[in-house]
């Protein structure tokens, strides 16, 4: 973690010295200042990777930089964010908070979230991955309830949907229960075993 300055001593509530009904000059005075600091983490210090999500984070990262080489090669600071970014989105966070990634404009925003979801679809075509498996095991720490969308890609079999449903809550353990309404998928956690 550093720490970044934003505002450097301003001075505010200023109020000058008086005696009786005058007042002294503008040297004489009495004021507040004010700091404003900032705490920037980088991406190593907010999520935890292990060697799967590594070789996607590298991925990512190679496809943004291949993406950029028409338009004369992305910045060293543009592959910085891109890997910074993959990073926090394919890593399991430490802690349960947000996190704000800001980037200029004309950084390679939407590029890197291309290539993201393109890496997302490509780890999930086969069906159950340990990354989803994983995803949700992350959500039902703070919630009960996860709803699974299933793309018109996936299928629209229903006896295929129901199959990855089983898959899913199996691999999840016992102590989930699933419904299907449509193309989506709802999965409960309880407290004891239910199957």
């Amino acid at each position: 973690m550093r720490e970044k300055s934003l505002i450097k001593e301003i001075e505010y509530n200023t109020q000058y010295k008086e005696i009786g009904d005058k007042m002294l000059d503008g040297n004489n005075y009495i004021s507040s200042n004010i700091e404003l600091t900032k705490n920037v983490y980088s991406a190593d210090e907010l999520v935890d990777i292990d060697e799967k999500t590594n070789k996607s984070v590298k991925d990512v990262v190679y496809n943004f930089s291949q993406t950029f080489q028409s338009r004369g090669g992305a910045t060293h600071e543009q592959i910085h964010f891109a890997e910074a970014t993959a990073k926090i989105i394919f890593g399991q966070l430490k802690e349960n908070i947000s996190v704000v990634i800001p980037a200029p404009c004309g950084f390679g925003k939407s590029s890197i979230s291309l290539e993201i979801i393109a890496k997302t679809i490509e780890l999930n075509k086969n069906g159950v991955s340990d990354n989803l498996v994983e995803t949700l095991k992350s959500h039902f720490k703070n919630h009960i309830n996860v709803k699974v969308v299933l793309l018109k890609s996936f299928s629209r079999d229903k006896s295929k949907i129901k199959k990855t449903a089983e898959e899913i809550v199996n691999e999840l353990g016992n102590n989930y229960t699933y419904r299907i309404l449509g193309f989506t998928i709802f999965i409960k956690k309880w407290r004891k075993p239910m199957r």
